[in-house]
């Protein structure tokens, strides 16, 4: 079990530092950590597969889903390796090794600023100001749709 552990260890190891260089291209960036002074996390994910290159084709995935989402970066936090038996089209059983994978999504590299950051507090900017921050949040997927509910209500009810 130990060789087992220490082999994907070594495994997702390898397949970060090979990812990390073909990444480039994608503009999604595969890590194996993050400044949180210069990162904001977009969201967390999981990827389930039961292919032969799991870790692989999971990256893939989220590399993926990091694009839709606008995240240009990647951190690989967690991989749970699981063995079931089926039965076989041929009759009988066979074991299938299912892996998930979990990965945080950042956005590292934004050219805009972060609103925490900005020059005007919340309160001194105006409300269509407020509520297009607001737009932008909910756009980025940096606030839930309860979050963005609840914060426009509060924006329009200072009108």
């Amino acid at each position: 079990m130990n060789i087992l552990r220490s082999f994907f260890i070594v495994s997702s190891t390898t397949v970060i530092a090979m990812l990390s260089t073909q990444t480039l291209a994608a503009n999604v960036d595969v890590v194996e950590g993050v400044d949180s002074a210069k990162c904001v996390l977009v969201t967390k994910e999981s990827c389930t597969s039961s292919k032969s290159d799991s870790l692989k084709a999971c990256t893939e995935t989220h590399i993926e889903k990091a694009k839709k989402l606008d995240a240009d970066t990647i951190m690989i936090t967690d991989q749970k390796t699981s063995k079931h038996r089926k039965p076989s089209l041929a009759g009988g059983m066979k074991t299938v090794t299912i892996t998930e994978v979990l990965a945080n999504y950042y956005m590292c590299k934004s050219d805009t600023p972060v609103i925490e950051n900005t020059s005007k507090n919340m309160s001194e900017k105006t409300i269509e100001e407020r509520l297009n921050t607001l737009n932008t949040l909910k756009g980025k997927y940096l606030i839930t749709e309860e979050e963005y509910s609840e914060k426009r209500q509060e924006i329009l009810d200072d009108l």
